[in-house]
């Protein structure tokens, strides 16, 4: 390709309009690429990160200039319906957009990439393909506030990833932002001759379930998403199926002054919010309260920090909590004291399950869980303290921050990629 034909194409997406590539496709069935942000060769990760990650949003957009990123930001939106082939346009769009390197994560050298997802139409195998595409290249993808993301845009959305550097692991990466819908339809009926189908469902059946494996989609969600039917919808659109989900969730309202039972219920919700993961589920979600399980105790306070027993034995091992009840300090909670604490609770040593020799590091505003249990991944949110805080039935709308505002430089904590001590 011609760089005036380049030049074409690249000018075409900045607009808002479908990417096309040599092989061009039919546009009214392809996704919309739109740029929306972009970060300048001189706005990099070693000259005004700290800088740029405190605003409220960055000052400078260059999403019209041709120069090719390296540790950088991109932000796209996604719009319209999902086609076969859109991840291949947007491969191409981002190889043209991007320095040569293995994949989009925050890696020594890539730029982090993050796709705003929209829509509700699109066929099942360009889902996949794209959702793939995402969790290949450690794309993040995030549903914004007002925005609304279903059927085939949900699938793509759950393969978000993020790759914070080259010495740490993948994480997913899929945030829903409070007053975002994020909705899964029915992947077994889609429009056409064939919906319907015997075949048809099975072979629509064992794509989702290829995909969902390969992209960490939780047992309980793709159980709810297979037994859709025809014209059924399924939204995450509270505290415990964003959780179930394992979806971050940001602009979380901070929960002003909770009391002992809500901090106590956001240390349980890491245990008893497991209950269907094995067997049938019935709604509403409810906190374990009989005798035949001592239900979490604070076992020391400071202004700064909390530690609860949060004992559950059925495996043999018990668990305890630490709650950073500052919204913005780090607390640093030394092990030795961890073991004073709890080697006082009568009879239970085994709280100390999994001790390391690690003090424990807690951000402003976060929860940590001793050990997650019966393989549930732990909650990922911005906020997650505020957000377990909360009843388990508590609908995300209701507690969004209307002051918050995504800047696509602000600091990701990758605390939440740990799960254990």
């Amino acid at each position: 390709m011609t760089t005036a034909r380049t030049s074409a194409a690249l000018a075409l997406v900045v607009a808002g309009l479908t990417l096309t590539t040599t092989a061009a496709l039919d546009t009214a069935r392809a996704a919309d690429f739109e740029v929306v942000y972009k970060s300048c060769p001189e706005d990099n990760y070693y000259a005004d990160y700290d800088k740029l990650s405190k605003l409220k949003e960055p000052p400078t957009n260059c999403k019209g200039s041709a120069d090719k990123l390296a540790v950088g930001r991109m932000v796209l939106r996604l719009k319209g319906d999902i086609a076969p082939g859109d991840a291949d346009r947007l491969k191409a769009f981002l190889d043209s957009q991007i320095k040569a390197v293995s994949g989009y994560g925050y890696d020594a050298d890539g730029t982090f990439i993050t796709v705003d997802m929209a829509g509700d139409g699109g066929s099942l195998a360009g889902a996949t393909e794209l959702g793939g595409f995402f969790a290949d290249k450690y794309i993040q993808t995030r549903i914004v506030r007002g925005s609304t993301c279903a059927g085939p845009c949900a699938l793509a959305f759950m393969g978000g990833r993020a790759q914070w550097t080259r010495l740490t692991r993948l994480a997913i990466d899929r945030r829903l932002e409070t007053g975002g819908q994020l909705i899964f339809r029915s992947p077994l009926y889609p429009p056409g001759d064939a919906a319907g189908q015997p075949q048809a469902i099975r072979d629509a059946a064992g794509i989702v379930q290829t995909y969902a494996a390969r992209n960490d989609i939780p047992p309980l969600i793709l159980a709810k998403i297979l037994s859709l039917k025809q014209d059924e919808s399924f939204p995450i659109d509270s505290v415990f199926w964003a959780k179930v989900a394992n979806i971050t969730v940001d602009g979380v309202l901070p929960m002003t002054k909770p009391g002992d039972d809500d901090n106590i219920s956001a240390c349980l919700s890491q245990v008893d919010w497991t209950y269907g993961l094995d067997g049938e589920y019935d709604e509403p979600p409810q906190l374990k309260n009989g005798s035949d399980w001592d239900e979490g105790k604070i076992v020391y306070r400071s202004d700064s920090y909390m530690l609860v027993a949060a004992v559950w034995a059925s495996e043999g091992y018990d668990y305890w909590c630490a709650l950073n009840t500052s919204r913005t300090a780090e607390v640093k909670i030394p092990r030795q004291k961890v073991r004073a604490i709890l080697g006082k609770w009568q009879g239970r040593n085994s709280l100390l399950h999994g001790d390391t020799n690690e003090d424990i590091d807690l951000k402003g505003n976060q929860i940590y869980f001793s050990r997650a249990p019966n393989g549930f991944s732990p909650t990922r949110a911005q906020n997650s303290l505020d957000l377990l805080l909360r009843d388990p039935q508590t609908k995300l709308a209701t507690i969004a921050d209307p002051d918050f505002k995504w800047n696509p430089w602000a600091k990701w904590d990758p605390w939440f990629e740990l799960d254990g001590p």
